[in-house]
């Protein structure tokens, strides 16, 4: 009897928690949201909001992009996935890296959506043609259905459809939403949710800043791209016809953590001013905006790492943080496109008072100097000096810059540049002096106008010129996504993503602008604009394509055979004709004589020079007379861009002249005798410093000789061979690091340095005992081909021996090849049969871009608007452009 009470107590108990558990699981519940099952590692998603609105622009360039990485099926396939490429209100999709070098997406359908995955989900089932099997994890059953070779994995987790193409990607939403530990994307970033948002636009994007940066390395083979930027960032998102706008705000790491976003955290935001000092060159360029220079410099690794500094001032007693006081507003770090698609990287930062860091910079480069004297040269109106320490950029802006072996400084007013190389700094400085820069064109002015205004950092991407640099260093995968996808990706153009201190975030915006996609044409219809001039007698040499000053368009010199020179404006419009005393020898070059940035015309005949205006009127002293008998070469010389120039004059029995601005031969060379014929003209190379005029005779026999026409210490030299078609020289850092290359018409590489010594001897293969080879100078010499000949093929190959075409019509007939690399890989050869006066035209990569061949007896190309080149061709009394 006793037992009863305790029972019945037992079981009210029981049932009473049995009453509150049931309270809670069907009554008192939390609502199971999408946000709960997003694992912690994710990079981003994409909350969906009102899509509705955008509708009209399916099919635009990003969305094309998304659809062929994330898409890749066949159009039924991509009909059946419907649900998923369709984003509506209340849905996610979360990206996640999943190996090395690729990532994938989490499809999340909300609640008020599941039934119509539910509908999905049954229309796969009923397909019979389609594998589906069915698992289990942790007691959850997942769903797999195939589609062309890849398996959508499916899970349903309370009302909530879950999706992916990766299926352990599912499977961590499973131990998400069954763990205990509810350690979620979200809860790793939850400051952001208290972050302003604008309602009704197609949604907000999620970033977890530092999983982004990990997530750029999945398509890099170097790995390390940026540095982690700060913590999160929340963004609305803005599409039109042209452009896609991600606007919002991002904040740093709330531990002491460092971000590149920290330094600039009591900055003020900048306005972007180095823009007019910015080449067009120019891939990507970061540029900090900086209102306290002092405040940064206590920030830097500098100031805070006490032997960096000690081993600094020990070197070049330096008061840093006096310096930086006067440190301006802005220091930019820009990418350029360098030999064989490597990077080299420029730097400009501005200063109140440029001699005190210039002074400083000098004291360095005498401490650190490994040779008798510093490195000193002056080129146009610069001077560029040397510091041979290893990274000293780095040492001085680390995190916002590093990775300099070496370091060219130079200066113009209050802005500084430095550089890792001295051939690119005095390209960046041409740029300039030309106004090729970023500020003073009308596209990239019209993109800073949707830019923000001030900003403390800002990333700009000059999209058209990335693909080719970047696709060197790009994973197999994506290499191949970039060759599949070319006209697409090209349809991109500039792109920027800017951080604006505000309060305590950043304000965030990032625009990309593209182009209207333009649908594939048939070879014919690519002819598009085709623009004939005539004159009246047969045209003798090659249009000599140059850009006007004034209108910065192509216009073309051509020569009839009556000696008459024509100047033709880009419409094929004749502008002036002048009769000359005979045909043009070598090329037509344009000159800025006055050194005021208009420029004229010089060329040579077998008896006067010439200096023409662009209106067709002699510069004085010119025309003017020589007497010298068989003039064979012409060549310009200008040793430090000062505009003083030389014209350096070779005849077919190897003497050389050489006379100034004023036409007056020049001592040493009156005439210089080499004792036997070139190859192909004289040249000058500056190289660190020292000027070096470089002229190779047809038996092989180098001479290397100063201004004066003195030889260099180890020269003539005797290559034993006979080379053909050019030489090429590779200018290094240093005299060891830099060579001439010339092959030999029977099949020798050779390579020589500035010390008069063979470095090596290579032999190319023969297919056969008449091949003939011979080398092919890139038009602004950036690199070099070698010609293979025989009586079946001529085949071009690579520097490193790769064919690259491979053209069965000309046979050993005498051809004119001409290479260009227009950058941004933009690059073309036009093979010309002399005997048959046809023309071929190939891209970069060897592939035919011309049907049929092009009838004519000489052809030039220049970058085009599209992926092909401009063309001019003569043919007979005609100049054809197209």
């Amino acid at each position: 009897m006793k037992k009863i009470p305790l029972l019945l107590t037992l079981g009210f108990v029981l049932l009473t928690i049995g009453g509150i558990t049931l309270y809670q699981y069907f009554f008192n519940r939390e609502k199971l949201s999408i946000w709960d099952l997003i694992p912690q590692q994710t990079v981003l998603v994409y909350e969906i909001d009102n899509c509705e609105s955008y509708r009209n622009q399916k099919g635009s360039t990003i969305e094309q992009i998304i659809e062929s990485v994330i898409f890749d099926f066949q159009d039924s396939t991509k009909k059946a996935l419907e649900i998923l490429s369709t984003p509506k209100k209340g849905n996610a999709v979360s990206m996640h890296v999943t190996s090395k070098s690729d990532f994938d997406l989490i499809f999340y359908f909300s609640e008020d959506q599941g039934s119509e995955f539910d509908f999905a989900i049954n229309s796969w089932k009923r397909n019979k043609e389609r594998r589906s099997v069915e698992r289990e994890l942790n007691g959850t059953k997942i769903q797999e259905f195939n589609f062309d070779r890849k398996l959508l994995s499916c899970v349903k987790l309370d009302k909530i459809w879950v999706a992916s193409f990766t299926p352990f990607l599912i499977e961590d939403v499973i131990r998400t939403y069954t763990s205990g530990d509810k350690s979620t994307f979200i809860s790793d970033i939850s400051s952001v949710q208290s972050l302003p948002r604008i309602k009704g636009d197609p949604g907000n994007l999620y970033i977890h800043l530092e999983n982004f940066v990990s997530w750029l390395e999945v398509f890099s083979e170097d790995g390390y791209l940026l540095p982690n930027l700060g913590k999160a960032s929340l963004l609305d998102i803005k599409q039109d016809d042209h452009s896609l706008t991600l606007n919002g705000f991002s904040l740093t790491a709330e531990t002491k953590k460092s971000t590149l976003l920290t330094y600039f955290e009591r900055q003020s935001p900048v306005q972007f001013g180095q823009k007019q000092f910015i080449s067009n060159r120019t891939i990507l360029a970061t540029n900090f905006g900086i209102s306290d220079g002092l405040l940064l410099y206590k920030n830097l690794e500098l100031a805070n790492n006490k032997s960096i500094r000690d081993t600094l001032v020990a070197l070049a007693n330096t008061d840093f943080e006096k310096l930086f006081t006067s440190f301006g507003k802005e220091l930019s770090l820009c990418y350029q496109e360098s030999k064989n698609g490597r990077l080299s990287k420029v730097i400009l930062f501005e200063t109140e008072e440029p001699k005190s860091w210039l002074n400083a910079f000098d004291r360095f480069s005498k401490a650190v100097e490994k040779g008798d004297t510093v490195f000193f040269e002056k080129y146009s109106t610069y001077e560029i000096r040397e510091i041979e320490m290893h990274d000293f950029p780095g040492k001085l802006f680390r995190p916002l810059v590093s990775g300099f072996d070496q370091t060219y400084y130079t200066w113009t007013g209050n802005t500084i540049f430095l550089t890792d190389q001295l051939e690119v700094l005095k390209q960046f400085i041409d740029d300039i002096d030309q106004e090729n820069v970023w500020g003073k064109s009308v596209a990239f002015n019209k993109f800073f106008e949707s830019t923000l205004l001030e900003s403390n950092v800002s990333i700009y991407f000059n999209t058209p010129l990335v693909w080719n640099t970047l696709s060197n260093r790009l994973n197999p995968r994506w290499k191949k996504f970039i060759m599949a996808n070319q006209s697409l990706l090209n349809s991109l153009d500039m792109g920027a993503i800017q951080f604006s201190h505000l309060n305590n975030s950043f304000y965030t915006n990032a625009l990309w602008t593209f182009s209207d996609l333009i649908p594939s044409e048939s070879a014919d219809s690519k002819k598009s604009e085709r623009l004939v001039a005539n004159v009246n007698s047969p045209i003798i040499n090659s249009p000599f394509v140059n850009k006007s000053h004034v209108s910065k368009e192509d216009e073309v010199l051509i020569q009839d055979s009556l000696f008459t020179l024509h100047h033709l404006s880009s419409n094929g419009k004749v502008l002036w004709s002048v009769l000359l005393d005979g045909p043009i020898i070598g090329e037509v070059k344009q000159v800025d004589f006055f050194n005021n940035g208009k420029l004229q015309f010089f060329f040579a005949t077998s008896k006067k020079l010439h200096v023409i205006d662009r209106l067709g009127k002699y510069v004085a002293p010119f025309p003017v007379e020589f007497k010298i008998k068989d003039l064979q070469y012409v060549s310009l010389v200008d040793y430090d861009n000062s505009k003083k120039y030389r014209f350096l004059l070779a005849d077919k029995s190897g003497r050389l002249w050489m006379y100034d601005k004023g036409a007056q031969n020049l001592e040493g060379w009156k005439p210089k005798s080499i004792g036997g014929e070139l190859f192909t003209n004289a040249k000058h190379h500056r190289i660190r410093g020292k000027d070096y005029i470089v002229a190779i005779q047809k038996d092989g026999w180098v001479h290397v000789m100063n201004r004066r026409g003195e030889y260099v210490k180890g020269f003539p030299l005797n290559l034993d061979a006979r080379p053909e078609g050019d030489y090429y020289v590779e200018i290094g850092n240093t005299m060891a690091s830099t060579n001439f290359a010339c092959v030999s018409k029977d099949g020798f590489r050779i390579k020589f340095s500035l010390e008069g010594k063979v470095l090596s001897r290579e032999t190319l293969v023969k297919p056969s005992f008449d091949t003939q080879f011979g080398l092919v100078a890139e038009h602004h010499n950036k690199s070099y081909l070698i010609k293979r000949q025989d009586a079946k093929r001529l085949v071009l190959l690579s520097e490193e021996g790769a064919e690259l075409v491979s053209n069965d019509f000309v046979g050993f007939n005498p051809v004119a090849i001409r290479y260009y690399d227009f950058s941004a890989g933009k690059i073309f050869i036009s093979i010309t049969d002399l005997t048959q006066d046809i023309s071929f035209i190939y891209g970069g990569k060897g592939k035919l871009l011309t049907p049929t061949p092009v009838v004519g007896s000489s052809i030039e190309l220049r970058p085009g608007k599209s992926d092909l080149p401009k063309t001019f061709i003569v043919d007979g009394n005609t100049l054809i452009i197209q």
